[in-house]
């Protein structure tokens, strides 16, 4: 149908939108839309496929190793499963997601193809080591979801691709923090994500993830960080949080103290894993 001069396709399943996508890949694939209807930059829009028949985008599956969430799930369906069946630290990014009345409409795959990195999910999801799947007419593929987006800030999906399914492991993780800062609105108007996870047994710090998305920066990740930390007896000790602290200010982007905003958010930045540690318990 024709709609303010605006062609809508309606699939009615996934190998009806994929076929439909494939011969109009210029067009917008919309669910809940959100970001649409937030953006006054539409006019160059002409093509729009709505999803909302397609039940195939909607299917949760779950097994004793990980859960599949199709990507037209909404936000409000998932935190519905609870935080005693999707990983905890995934169920306070999400419940973080505006009101009520948006998440019943906004997508976990919506979320993630803002192609931001300050997402609520992205960086969680890939903290927790998720896969994506992407699908076109011929095929499909699965992608860590560490992968997606590009250092531009922009997603790797080929033209005609369309994200399918999110998998998620359902690893065990003893501490799973989620932290939504939002950077002083008139330094940095702008929000932080911090994402940790670790793995305690007698004491020891037996494994241990540290993601964090940052306006108009990559995806942060110091494996070396989190190597050092490995092995260490809790609670930590001064030593290697002055340890870290070095670690942090050679790994992290040297600004200016004159840069009113970068040097906030380095030092927010540096502020938040500190405190992981320093907060970690058995």
């Amino acid at each position: 149908m024709r709609k303010d001069n605006i062609a809508v396709f309606f699939p009615k399943n996934l190998n009806d939108l994929l076929s439909i996508y494939s011969s109009n890949p210029e067009a917008e694939i919309l669910a809940g839309a959100l970001e649409f209807m937030n953006n006054s930059n539409v006019t160059h829009i002409k093509k729009i496929i709505s999803i909302t028949s397609v039940s195939e985008l909607k299917k949760v599956h779950r097994t004793d190793k990980y859960i599949d969430l199709g990507a037209a799930t909404t936000i409000s369906q998932i935190l519905r499963i609870g935080q005693y069946v999707i990983p905890p630290i995934l169920y306070n990014a999400l419940k973080s997601i505006g009101s009520p009345s948006i998440r019943n409409i906004a997508t976990i795959g919506g979320n993630i193809l803002q192609s931001s990195i300050i997402s609520n999910s992205l960086p969680v999801l890939c903290a927790l080591n998720a896969g994506f799947e992407l699908r076109n007419l011929s095929k499909s593929r699965w992608l860590p979801a560490s992968q997606f987006i590009t250092n531009d800030k922009k997603n790797i999906l080929n033209k005609d691709e369309v994200l399918v399914r999110i998998r998620i492991p359902l690893t065990f993780w003893h501490t799973q923090i989620f932290k939504k800062v939002t950077l002083k609105s008139n330094i940095y108007p702008a929000q932080l994500i911090f994402c940790g996870l670790a793995h305690i047994a007698k004491s020891i710090i037996s494994d241990m993830k540290i993601v964090l998305g940052r306006p108009n920066k990559s995806l942060f990740r110091n494996r070396s960080i989190e190597t050092y930390f490995i092995g260490k007896k809790l609670p930590i000790s001064d030593k290697d949080i002055n340890q870290l602290t070095e670690i942090l200010d050679d790994t992290l982007e040297q600004v200016e103290d004159t840069d009113e905003k970068e040097f906030y958010l380095r030092n927010t930045t540096i502020r938040l894993i500190v405190n992981f540690f320093k907060e970690l318990k058995q």
